[in-house]
């Protein structure tokens, strides 16, 4: 049986990889897919919106106060404390190749998580952004 490439995507989300195909597949099927070109912004710092991607193919860089401070690809969550508090965006996300992404909002998010491990992956993948703030605010500049 032929492996859904998308859901093999969701996998590499932090808290995900060991979700059945069922539950990724219900997941998927909530979600809205997009295509966007390079230089597109998905976010901008400062504004508030409430949804939040999943990268499936592409790259974009994350932008605070104009400084790039990452870049993220396949697998990796864009937006996700929006999911959560609905507060503004932290960072501008722009994508600099053409990217394939997965949408969900936080009414669709909130529905989801009844029942469902998401939940624990984006807290994971919060996690792991704070650490790594954290650490680079203890470097020298």
């Amino acid at each position: 049986m032929k492996k859904d490439p998308v859901i093999e995507v969701l996998r590499l989300v932090p808290g995900l990889h060991n979700s059945n195909d069922k539950s990724l597949g219900r997941l998927v099927r909530l979600m809205d897919r997009a295509k966007v070109g390079a230089g597109h912004i998905l976010t901008r710092q400062g504004a508030y919106e409430s949804q939040a991607y999943i990268v499936v193919a592409g790259k974009a860089t994350v932008e605070i106060d104009g400084i790039e401070v990452n870049q993220v690809g396949p697998g990796e969550i864009i937006g996700e404390m929006a999911l959560i508090d609905g507060g503004p965006r932290t960072a501008t996300v722009r994508a600099t190749t053409e990217m394939e992404l997965l949408v969900i909002g936080r009414a669709t998010f909130s529905d989801f998580m009844h029942g469902e491990d998401v939940g624990s992956a984006i807290a994971e993948q919060l996690s792991h952004r704070l650490r790594a703030a954290d650490e680079r605010s203890r470097q020298p500049s």
